[in-house]
């Protein structure tokens, strides 16, 4: 089998404090996130997001094809990157897989926020229509 198939690509996990209140503003600019990636980012496997109970922390959760996905995803998206910072704090980032250099540098050079970046060490992977 074919090493590139069995890649999990890049995996992005953003971890907010939403602010008192703005919970239904951080659900609405994430949908309008999710419709611009799923129209201009078709390389991008999957985008999702997540709310605690209370409204409180978000977490969001992007698969990416594989390094170069997630830059052009940068690219393409940062101004409403940019937009939904403001809207929240950000607690964390991490990248799983193997991200370039620059996006490294990139992604602790948009914020205070701690970046961690994990190595891919072993896994399993199955289309969900298998």
């Amino acid at each position: 089998m074919d090493d590139a198939r069995l890649s999990p690509g890049l995996v992005f996990v953003g971890r907010y404090r939403i602010p008192a209140g703005r919970a239904d503003e951080w659900r609405s600019a994430i949908r309008e996130m999710t419709a611009f990636v799923e129209a201009n980012l078709p390389d991008v496997i999957a985008f999702d997001a997540y709310l605690s109970e209370d409204g409180t922390e978000g977490t969001s959760i992007h698969l990416h094809r594989d390094a170069a996905s997630f830059e052009r995803y940068l690219a393409t998206a940062a101004t409403r990157i940019g937009r939904g910072t403001q809207i929240v704090d950000v607690v964390r980032i991490d990248l799983y897989g193997t991200p370039t250099s620059d996006v490294v540098d990139r992604m602790r050079g948009m914020g205070t926020w701690p970046v961690g970046v994990h190595a891919h060490v072993n896994g399993l992977g199955r289309s969900p229509d298998a």
